[in-house]
């Protein structure tokens, strides 16, 4: 599964991608971190900053509060949804 990240990002187009075993966050062809990394960042972008009027921070969080854990792709396997 990869992402296009072009609103915004520099250069635009660069492509994020999730590895198989769901460890590391791959960005562009030069950015490889970890899922924890990935993590620790988002919750820096979220909690950094005083919100700003339509701060695309709410429609995430508003997002995030939707998921919930759901029958993965593989036998077995969990995933959100």
């Amino acid at each position: 599964m990869s992402l296009s990240l072009d609103l915004g990002t520099r250069p635009s187009g660069t492509v994020a991608r999730i590895d198989c075993n769901s460890q590391f966050v791959e960005i562009g062809k030069d950015l490889e971190i970890s899922m924890e990394d990935f993590c620790q960042l988002a919750m820096y972008v979220l909690t950094n900053t005083d919100l700003r009027h339509a701060d695309p921070r709410l429609h995430f969080m508003n997002q995030l509060a939707k998921l919930n854990v759901i029958e993965g792709y593989n036998p077995g396997g969990a995933r959100l949804g």
